[in-house]
């Protein structure tokens, strides 16, 4: 089988990035929330995967959640489900489905590429 994809499937960061995440809805039903501090270990152009020190859970529910970040310099919110669960560290990993709006499709490339120019992030 011969792989055309012009780009990476994911970027893992060197040193994962501390963040702070809020819980949007639960089922559609808004959720009033206070940050949670988490790691983000890896992302790409449709998702994420990030540690949280939380059980949630995502078999029975659909959670909508934003990720507060600064890749590069200026800060960036992402907006995701999530979509998958590991346990890990007395926490757990979570995989995040990124809902990037059509008009902000070139913004989290733009900050990959510059974090790559860095040497912060690995492409694999």
């Amino acid at each position: 089988m011969i792989n055309r994809r012009q780009t990476p499937f994911r970027y893992v960061f060197k040193e994962p990035i501390a963040f702070e995440l809020r819980l949007l809805s639960i089922d559609g039903v808004q959720t009033p929330s206070k940050p949670v501090k988490a790691i983000l270990h890896n992302i790409s152009k449709s998702g994420c995967c990030v540690w949280l020190p939380l059980l949630l859970p995502i078999e029975e529910r659909q959670i909508e959640v934003s990720l507060g970040l600064v890749l590069n310099e200026e800060p960036l919110t992402l907006v995701g489900e999530l979509r998958w669960s590991l346990p890990d560290d007395e926490g757990n990993r979570y995989g995040i489905k990124l809902n990037i709006p059509e008009e902000d499709h070139d913004i989290l490339p733009r900050e990959l590429r510059e974090l790559a120019g860095h040497g912060r992030i690995i492409a694999v």
